[in-house]
């Protein structure tokens, strides 16, 4: 069954926010400001302060001239109002789908439903579009509605029936639109680039270079692209392509699991801190087991006592101690847990007697299930103590300092990797960052293991097949050539600076050595 995702798109909803609750206030001209870098300027206002000649970015100053101040509604914009509307909306949505999510920017504007195994329900996919169309326009929200594959494909539609209908006088009903299961790539392609949700600097350096639309984008090589544009401009187009996944996350968000221990006396017996921050910690994991989840990413903290005193002033301020344990792999052993957590508590001096200890398991991440072996099974030991060493290391000398290597789809070889820290806390972007490198990896050719800091000349003697060296002279000793594979021919873009041109060749020796 293919994934069918369903975009709404609530156009200035801020100012529909605002008009839905205060109906009084739609037959006037409606201005939300807010503090920009010192000034006072327009966030958004309605249709009718628009037809003014009011713009979102003027200052208010210069908006309040253009329309008599006795009509004008003029008030502070409120995000949090905007966003607690919206969560009310998908809310009403799960009608219509059990997975809704609203749009993950700062200000979100979209909801997006996950509607591949619903719309038989409703009767087809056209029938619960108009559905959904037609709860909104009871509610009097104009929305436009877009489904497709994936939800990049979708948000882009969805703003394609925005810019269309941008400069018309607003009316209650919706525009909808519906992308045929896998024609994602032809209904992208004469959309502009903004649909990919580029950084404004990616789409201005693409406009350009002459590339305004998503057609000619799709046609160019993927490896210049990530090489020129940097990686996020690739994660777009491959999400909405559906080459790869991006979920919608549910606005009902599962609280993280969380224990706390109050001292009837505050201590700073160092034992008894520990004591009773190990029994949370077996609390927390087999709350997180429960769910059959692992903790992948900790965060203690210290509470001090409260104590006026001058000398403590400066601890007061530095408010709670904070302690963050990172897991190479997600796990529910409290006792490794405990000791990476005491790890750290032992490099902080206490400021004063601790009052409360919280801990809160901020990341977690699905456990890996095996069945028992019969058998032991040194390779599953193996990793396992791979993880607990990682863990330590980085415990006890810092995240930055244990790495991993993060392989590139780089064309030049010593460009081709990078290195990362292994414990980086974000479970999910190393997961992306594993599946980036496997790609990368099948995406080249075979590297050698060894690199050297500086090339060795080869003097090369004619006599080989095709054109090749028969012989290769290198260190005074002279190899026969037995076998030649190549050229790769590389050469780097314009935008690297210094032009290089290269022809590399891997040469089998009759005494079976590789070069």
């Amino acid at each position: 069954m293919n994934k069918r995702v369903v975009c709404i798109r609530l156009p200035n909803w801020p100012v529909q926010r605002l008009l839905l609750a205060r109906p009084a206030l739609r037959e006037r001209p409606v201005v939300l400001h807010e503090n920009v870098r010192g000034a006072v300027r327009v966030v958004a206002c309605s249709a009718e302060a628009a037809r003014a000649g009011i713009a979102a970015g003027m200052t208010l100053a210069e908006a309040s001239v253009l329309v008599d101040e006795a009509l004008l509604h003029v008030e502070p914009h409120d995000p949090t109002a905007d966003h607690h509307a919206l969560e009310t909306l998908a809310t009403e949505c799960e009608r219509f789908s059990p997975t809704v999510g609203l749009e993950p920017t700062d200000r979100p504007e979209c909801l997006f439903l996950e509607t591949s195994s619903v719309s038989r329900l409703f009767g087809g996919e056209a029938t619960l579009v108009e559905r959904i169309a037609n709860h909104f326009v009871q509610r009097g929200l104009r929305c436009h509605i877009a489904m497709a594959d994936t939800l990049g494909a979708a948000w882009a539609c969805c703003g394609t029936l925005a810019s269309k209908s941008r400069n018309r006088t607003p009316n209650p009903k919706a525009s909808t639109t519906i992308v045929p299961p896998g024609k994602m790539a032809e209904a992208l392609a004469p959309l502009p680039v903004e649909a990919l949700r580029l950084p404004p600097p990616v789409v201005g350096l693409l406009g350009a270079l002459g590339i305004d639309r998503i057609g000619p984008l799709m046609g160019l090589p993927r490896d210049e692209l990530a090489a020129r544009f940097g990686p996020e401009l690739l994660r777009r187009l491959h999400q909405s392509l559906g080459q790869i996944d991006e979920p919608i996350r549910s606005h009902r968000r599962e609280s993280a699991a969380a224990a706390e221990h109050v001292f009837e006396h505050p201590t700073a017996h160092r034992g008894a801190i520990e004591n009773n921050l190990r029994r949370l910690i077996d609390r927390l994991a087999d709350d997180v087991a429960s769910r059959r989840h692992g903790i992948a990413r900790l965060v203690c903290e210290l509470v001090f006592e409260r104590i006026e005193s001058e000398s403590l002033a400066r601890a007061k301020a530095a408010g709670p101690l904070r302690l963050e344990v990172g897991l190479y792999r997600a796990s529910t052993s409290a006792k490794d847990i405990c000791e990476l957590a005491a790890m750290q508590l032992e490099r902080h001096r206490l400021a004063s007697p601790v009052a409360t200890i919280r801990v809160t398991a901020v990341e977690t991440a699905p456990l890996e299930y095996r069945q028992i072996e019969l058998f032991a099974d040194d390779a599953h030991q193996d990793v396992r103590r791979l993880a607990q060493l990682i863990d330590r290391l980085s415990g006890r000398l810092g995240r930055e300092a244990v790495l991993g290597v993060r392989l590139a789809a780089d064309a030049q070889p010593e460009l081709a990797y990078g290195y990362r820290p292994l414990v980086d806390g974000r479970m999910k972007r190393r997961n992306a960052s594993a599946t980036s490198a496997a790609t990368a990896d099948r995406a080249l050719p075979p590297r050698p293991f060894l690199l050297l800091p500086r090339p060795i000349a080869l003097r090369p003697m004619p006599g080989g097949p095709d054109g090749l060296p028969g012989h290769v002279e290198e260190r005074g000793h002279v190899h026969r050539v037995v076998r030649a594979l190549g050229p790769e021919r590389i050469e780097t873009g314009w935008w690297r600076g210094r032009s290089i041109g290269r022809d590399y060749y891997r040469v089998e020796t009759s005494r079976g050595h590789w070069l």
